[in-house]
């Protein structure tokens, strides 16, 4: 049996990966198997986003691709849930994914704020100006909200395109270590191609 990781492994195995360093090349060094090692990666991966840390600053100090943080926090996700451990419900938030209401509260406050400082410049302005004015922040609201809907839409096919990708990954990857069968197969062909 092998011993428990400590921490001070951790931290080396994490300082090798930032090094370029493979699970072939780290495998003799820790005693220990490219699995073992390439699990360990993910669960530290899985804790620290789990506490707060993004994807992309993993990706900085790992110096790894930050799809392959994604992919290795989902993978040990599923690691616990196949293991029947508990999970947190906590998703690797997509920060190019553009909240449409948080969009058009900050545009209508900076609107607000504009409008509210021309009339307060001009407080001579007749009330016709002052729908004119209105008419046109409303357009603006209206062309802004149409582009974040568009925005939106876009970032939701875009992540289930990657989404896809992580799953044909997984299964491909599944099929090189022989965990899937004949039928299964035949299936998994019809359906990824």
């Amino acid at each position: 049996m092998t011993n428990k990781w400590t921490a001070e492994e951790e931290i080396k195995l994490v300082n090798d990966i930032s090094k370029g360093k493979t699970f072939t090349e780290l495998k003799d060094q820790y005693n220990r198997t490219e699995l073992a090692l390439e699990l360990r990666l993910k669960k530290i991966i899985y804790e620290n986003i789990n506490a707060g840390k993004t994807a992309s600053s993993l990706a900085k100090s790992l110096k790894l691709q930050e799809d392959k943080i994604n992919q290795m926090f989902y993978a040990y996700k599923d690691y616990l849930d196949k293991q029947g451990k508990p999970t947190t419900n906590i998703t690797i938030p997509d920060t190019k994914i553009i909240n449409k209401s948080k969009v058009t509260d900050v545009v209508n406050e900076v609107i607000n704020k504009i409008t509210e400082n021309k009339i307060n410049i001009n407080p001579t302005i007749n009330n016709n100006e002052k729908n004119i004015k209105n008419d046109h922040k409303d357009d603006r609201i209206k062309k802004i909200e149409k582009i974040a809907s568009k925005l939106e839409a876009e970032n939701k096919l875009l992540k289930a395109i990657v989404d896809n990708k992580l799953l044909k990954d997984e299964i491909n990857k599944l099929n090189k270590k022989g965990g899937i069968d004949r039928k299964t197969k035949k299936i998994l062909k019809k359906l990824i191609t």
